[in-house]
C-alpha cells in the first residue's frame, strides 16, 4: 500500500539533477517508425542537461498526438510538471491560519483543495485536532481530468498546461458519445476495508474516485464488482489522481476523437 507521502518520495527519484531515470522508463518501441521525431530525441537531451522548461516547451506540439510520439511526450512532460506541482517550494503554496470552528473538511471546501493534498503539504500535523491560530499549508487547485479513451490515458490539466498522466490497465465503460462530468466524492480502503476521512489509517489507503456520471476510477479491479463501470489504474497512479482531485472537479470523457 502507498500513501500520499510515499507517492512523492518514489517520484523524488527522477531528482532534479539528472531525471536519468524519467528518460530509461520513457523508452519506448518505435519499430513501425523511420526514427524517433527529432524534436523528442532534443528534449530527451535537454532533461539530461536540466533544462526542464525548454524540454517541456519542446514538446507541446506532440501533448495531443494519439501516436506514440505522443505518449512519450506526455510522460515526460507530466513527470517533470507533476514534480513541480506537488513541490511544498512551488508558489502556489499558500499558509493557511486556522480559524475558530474550521475542520479540515471546511478549509479544503473553501479553499478549493483536496484533503488528500491538505495531508501531503502538514504530514506532521494531526489535521483532527486543530486549533485557532495553527499554521497550515495549503494549495488552491482548479485542476481538470480527461478520461481519454482513443489515447488509453488518464491525463490532469491546469488550464491548458498537462499536470500529470496515467496510462490506463482496463477500461469498463459501456457509454456512448463524448461526456462532461464531474468528480463526485472520494472513497477510500484499506485491506478490504472502508475507511473515513477521519482515520489516521487515510493518508496510507487507496482512493477511488466516483463520477456524476455513474462510473468509478480505481486503481485495481480487485477492489470493484465484476459488473461496476469504471476506468482501472495502477493503484500508485489511482491514489496520486486522489490527491490532485477533489469533489466538483471537472472530468471530460473522451470516447472518440471529432473530426
Amino acid at each position: 500500500m502507498k500513501s500520499i507521502f510515499s507517492i512523492f518520495a518514489a517520484k523524488a527519484c527522477f531528482s532534479l539533477c539528472g531525471l536519468g531515470g524519467l528518460l530509461s522508463a520513457a523508452e519506448v518501441n518505435y519499430s513501425l517508425w523511420p526514427k524517433r521525431p527529432e524534436q523528442l530525441v532534443h528534449a530527451r537531451e535537454l532533461v539530461k542537461q536540466n533544462r526542464l522548461q525548454e524540454a517541456t516547451a519542446l514538446l507541446q506540439e506532440y501533448l495531443h498526438d494519439k501516436r506514440i510520439a505522443g505518449k512519450e511526450a506526455r510522460y515526460i512532460v507530466s513527470q517533470i510538471n507533476i514534480r513541480e506541482y506537488l513541490s511544498r517550494d512551488n508558489p502556489a503554496v499558500v499558509p493557511y491560519t486556522v480559524r475558530g470552528g474550521d475542520s479540515y473538511f471546511k478549509i479544503a471546501q473553501k479553499t478549493k483543495t483536496s484533503i488528500d493534498m491538505l495531508l501531503y503539504l502538514n504530514g506532521t500535523i494531526d489535521l483532527n485536532k486543530l486549533q485557532a491560530g495553527q499554521k497550515l499549508l495549503l494549495r488552491p487547485m482548479q485542476l481538470t481530468m480527461e478520461i481519454n479513451l482513443p489515447m488509453k490515458e488518464i491525463l490532469v490539466w491546469d488550464g491548458g498546461k498537462l499536470v500529470s498522466s496515467y496510462p490506463l490497465l482496463a477500461v469498463r465503460d459501456g457509454g456512448t458519445g463524448n461526456v462532461e462530468t464531474s468528480v463526485l466524492s472520494k472513497s477510500a480502503s484499506l485491506d478490504g476495508a472502508s475507511v473515513s476521512h477521519q482515520s489516521q489509517t487515510y493518508a496510507a489507503a487507496n482512493k477511488t474516485l466516483n463520477l456524476k456520471a455513474g462510473t468509478l476510477i480505481v486503481g485495481n479491479t480487485r477492489d470493484s464488482r465484476p459488473d461496476e463501470k469504471g476506468y482501472f489504474l495502477s493503484v500508485e497512479d489511482c491514489n496520486e489522481l486522489g490527491l490532485l482531485m477533489a469533489p466538483g472537479n471537472t472530468v471530460s470523457i473522451i470516447r472518440s476523437v471529432e473530426r
